[in-house]
């Protein structure tokens, strides 16, 4: 591997990119921030009960805990692969999970999330405060789409047809 070059995975990494202990193989950091920008936004509209917590402007959601939906950003993963809701692959440094189940004091809009474009899986059930419509236009890995039971949220099937990828969906 040559100079400057990540040692697992040969890939340039960029300078100003979130460190962390793992191989980053495409890292671009406008999208990186794109993706913390959009959690923030989703976060700032409400969060009652301290879901969202972990989310802090002062740290990173690829960095420490990236792997876990407990650790870290709670709720994010940034994984290129998933069995169910294990991290079966490698750092992306994008956000490639949101998984928020039964959360009622999260506020958030949907509109929120249409900058986050890696995103694998999308769950949203039973967070009634959620609202907004659904653009899923640029979202072309999305895998996994769950709003089951979450009133307020609508989703514009016509975006949806792009989602060759998508293999469950529950609305």
């Amino acid at each position: 591997v040559g100079a400057g070059k990540c040692a697992c995975c040969g890939h340039i990494p960029q300078a100003e990119a979130p460190a962390t202990g793992d191989c980053i193989a495409a890292l671009d950091l406008t999208q990186t921030l794109a993706d913390k920008a959009a959690l923030l936004s989703f976060q700032d509209r409400g969060d009652d009960n301290g879901d969202l917590s972990t989310w802090s402007r002062a740290t990173e959601p690829c960095r420490d805990g990236w792997d876990s939906r407990d650790a870290g950003w709670r709720h994010v993963m940034c994984c290129s692969s998933y069995i169910g809701y294990v991290c079966t692959g490698s750092n992306t440094a994008r956000v490639t999970y949101l998984g928020l189940n039964n959360k009622p004091g999260v506020r958030g809009k949907l509109q929120d999330l249409s900058a986050m474009t890696a995103l694998i899986h999308l769950t949203l059930s039973h967070c009634n405060a959620v609202s907004g419509v659904a653009n899923f236009l640029g979202m072309t890995q999305l895998r996994e789409l769950n709003f089951y039971g979450t009133r307020g949220a609508h989703v514009n099937i016509a975006t949806l047809q792009s989602q060759s990828q998508l293999s469950l969906l529950w609305l």
